[in-house]
């Protein structure tokens, strides 16, 4: 087989693994997947969220959560500035934008983020 021949077999297979993990990120959910359906009518304001943020997160994240890699529910140990925290403890969306459309839905930059809490 010529190079050519090579790339034209292995071309698919190589687009697959580069798109693949993009794909995992991009799949959509209506509001109704994480809020209580409320016909545009808020008046309480509030998120109506359909049960605590990190719950709902590990819905379709265990392994992540389950893996130890994801410390949710303790308080920072030192002062995290322009974070959500839930009583002064991190959730899921401490770190996480769930309407985002970046990769992760990571609220800014790992490096930048990730220093908020650790020195390094």
């Amino acid at each position: 087989m010529n190079m050519r021949e090579n790339m034209r077999k292995f071309l698919p297979a190589v687009v697959f693994m580069i798109l693949l993990p993009a794909a995992a990120y991009s799949i959509e959910k209506t509001c109704n997947f994480c809020h209580i359906d409320h016909k545009g009518k808020n008046k309480g304001g509030g998120t109506l969220l359909k049960k605590n943020i990190n719950e709902l997160c590990a819905d379709c994240h265990q392994k992540r959560l389950g893996a130890g890699e994801h410390k949710v529910g303790m308080k920072p140990e030192k002062p995290v500035a322009g974070l959500p925290l839930q009583d002064g403890k991190i959730t899921c969306i401490s770190c996480h934008d769930p309407h985002s459309k970046t990769t992760a839905m990571l609220r800014m930059p790992t490096k930048k983020l990730c220093v908020l809490c650790h020195e390094k």
